[in-house]
């Protein structure tokens, strides 16, 4: 259950320098004639149909001068407007898009047309080719563009479509342009009233042959989750005894075995969190002769994300592998949908867990490009930088846990059932069993340079050519650290305290009208700040988590040739991209067991390099004055997921999940 927005209230200031002239009666006199001119969403999606019309490649543009003042927090949800476009969202914001029913991993996003840089915050995340939109406010955008079919120019790496987000032109808006938004955002779980503000300003030089557009965004947000979790089945084959209960391992050869979908845990969860974005840009445009022109983007985007999470849980495999015995199996279609947990000879069979992370999110860029417009040739050169970086600084977590029967039903598919013999609400008797302090950060550098030539030609068909060469340089990086001795014979020991010893009130209306009256929807809360008090004096130490580190570098050297038809019904680009790809990619290489064990792990290192060569057929024909075909065809191409170029198997064991990779 995500927040429901109930109240948005926003108030905004426009200002726009206008114009007026001087009668040839008096000189000194102002004409009080002014031009008064209104745009709105119509004027929007006019243009947005001319680019669609007008463009070579099937086509989709959302272009507006105040793109702002739609209702769209951020680009990802301005871009679930378009046809094609698919939005994927995280606590009820649009994170990330795929196009034409790709995922965003197999998709390019682009700032002004080059790469920008992306990681994310969430502590298990895997890294990922696919943009994090929640940095892109809406605000900063002039025109949004998806380009569903590619063109020898346009660089390689999108399936479904590329996507091209444009800043504002500052030469081309209106000197003095400026506006300020406020907007109020009310979320009824979390019960909070947050503001949102954004800016905008556009400078011109007396001569007008400068101007630099600057805009500001603060938004902050926040959130709360509740959810009954399940984290899924697994295969597992349970040994029947004597007295009709059911173990992990067999306890007599007489013992009968079934194999069966088996479920792995869940809980009742509340999460919350508190984001503040900032979010910077500078445009700058010189025009420094007619045909010479200097342009400069700036953009700077941070997120705080930190959050918390508490979860009261069923850990029906933790259990079984601790050696409980299960009973009362209902199994459906082979998968355990119902059972009861015994007691386990050690100190504790099932947990609270209370967690509290410190996270964060970024990216910058920088690019610049110098171009020429001459009679036949137009030219420019372009180079830039693009850094990403995000994770989580501190990752805490506080496990409180029982030995106590315990059952759980899952047999109802929009309720999960779950009943302690030790009450949720007895903090006393939960007791504190593990304490964690786990971080992870990942890095996503690129820098690049490109060089491009057009010259018209006035030669039958031909209208002109184009050729061009663009170098650049990616590099990807991900660590993930765990703390150890955090058990009872370590952290959590020297600590001896209970949930009963960080009091807390409980959150109102969790999960309202879900489940029913058997469901658990309240449970000892634990206070995260007193916890995090007593987690200070603990002394934690962190290993690298191997399994799931790497380093790869990504170098690319491409050069293309794209020729121009035109005619007066028609017109076409035919072209060719040829790509060289050089890669270095590292990782720990597992080479014994078990997998949590540093010792087996070794570092090793692959290298590989290929070449791609793309064609692209982009034909449009005005079949009438209101009717246009179209007909595309390319090769195309989506580069590997970080983790598939690992030279070894990657492993998340928060998830449980691993993957295998072999380069060639």
């Amino acid at each position: 259950m995500s927040d429901t927005l109930l109240l948005t209230a926003s108030c905004s200031a426009l200002f726009i320098a206008g114009s007026s002239y001087a009668t040839e009666q008096n000189p000194t006199v102002e004409n009080s004639i002014e031009r008064i001119e209104i745009r709105a969403f119509h004027d929007s999606v006019v243009k947005s149909l001319s680019n669609k019309r007008h463009n070579q490649q099937v086509s989709d543009t959302i272009n507006a001068q105040d793109i702002g003042k739609f209702p769209d927090k951020n680009v990802a949800e301005a871009l679930q407007r378009i046809t094609g476009i698919s939005l994927s969202r995280a606590q009820g914001e649009g994170e990330r898009i795929g196009v034409r029913g790709t995922t965003p991993e197999q998709n390019r996003t682009y700032l002004n047309g080059q790469y920008l840089a992306s990681a994310d915050w969430w502590i298990s995340s895997q890294p990922s080719r696919g943009f994090n939109f929640t940095l892109l406010p809406s605000e900063i955008v002039s025109t949004l563009e998806v380009f569903k079919t590619p063109q020898a120019s346009q660089d390689e790496g999108s399936l479904g479509g590329a996507i091209n987000i444009k800043t504002r032109d500052p030469l081309l808006t209106p000197a003095g342009y400026s506006m300020v938004t406020a907007q109020l955002q009310y979320s009824d779980l979390s019960d909070k009233l947050d503001p949102q503000l954004s800016a905008i300003y556009n400078y011109h030089s007396d001569s007008g042959d400068y101007a630099v557009l600057f805009t500001a965004t603060r938004r902050d947000r926040s959130l709360r989750r509740d959810g009954l979790e399940s984290w899924g089945w697994h295969e597992r084959t349970l040994y029947q005894g004597n007295d009709n209960n059911w173990f992990a391992t067999p306890q007599s050869q007489h013992d009968t075995a079934k194999t069966m979908w088996f479920p792995g845990g869940g809980g009742s969860a509340v999460f919350q969190q508190k984001r503040e974005l900032q979010a910077y840009t500078i445009n700058t445009a010189v025009q420094l002769s007619p045909r010479w022109r200097l342009n400069g983007h700036l953009l700077y985007s941070h997120l705080d994300a930190d959050n918390n999470n508490q979860n009261f849980l069923w850990q029906s495999a933790k259990s079984v592998g601790l050696g409980g015995a299960v009973q009362d199996l209902k199994i459906i279609d082979n998968t355990l949908v119902s059972a009861q947990y015994l007691p386990v000879s050690g100190p504790f069979n099932t947990s609270m867990e209370a967690i509290w992370r410190d996270s964060q999110l970024s990216t910058y860029s920088a690019h610049v490009d110098l171009a020429y417009d001459g009679i036949f040739w137009f030219t420019q050169l372009q180079f830039g930088v693009s850094h990403g970086s995000g994770g989580t600084k501190e990752d805490i977590t506080a496990q409180f846990s029982a030995n106590t029967h315990f059952s759980v039903d899952t047999s109802n598919g929009r309720n999960i059932i779950a009943n302690y013999t030790t009450s949720p609400l007895d903090a006393a008797n939960w007791f504190l069993t593990e304490a964690r302090n786990d971080s992870q950060n990942g890095e996503d550098k690129a820098w690049f340079t490109q060089l491009d030539f057009t010259h018209e030609v006035d030669f039958k068909i031909v209208d002109g050519i184009k050729f061009g060469l663009k170098f650049k340089d990616h590099q990807r990086d991900f660590l993930r650290y765990r703390s150890t001795s955090g058990g009872l014979d370590g952290l959590a020991g020297q600590l001896d305290t209970t949930l009963a010893d960080y009091p807390s009130e409980f959150v109102d209306d969790f999960l309202t009208d879900v489940g029913n009256s058997n469901t658990l929807k309240r449970y000892s809360f634990a206070d995260i700040h007193a916890l995090a008090e007593d987690f200070n004096r603990l002394d934690f130490r962190q290993e690298i988590e191997k399994a799931s580190r790497f380093h790869i570098i990504e170098q690319t050297l491409a050069g293309y040739g794209q020729l121009q038809l035109a005619t007066r019904h028609f017109n076409a680009n035919i072209g060719v991209r040829i790509v060289k790809t050089f890669q270095d990619s590292g990782a720990y290489k597992r080479v014994a067991s078990p997998i949590e064990a540093p010792d087996s792990y070794i570092w090793h290192e692959e290298t590989r390099d290929y070449t791609d060569i793309l064609p692209s057929i982009n034909l449009k024909v005005d079949l009438n004055e209101e009717l246009v075909g179209r007909f595309s065809v390319a090769r195309v191409m989506s580069r590997a997921q970080f983790h598939h170029l690992m030279p070894s198997t990657n492993y998340n064991v928060t998830q449980a999940q691993g993957q295998g990779a072999m380069p060639i």
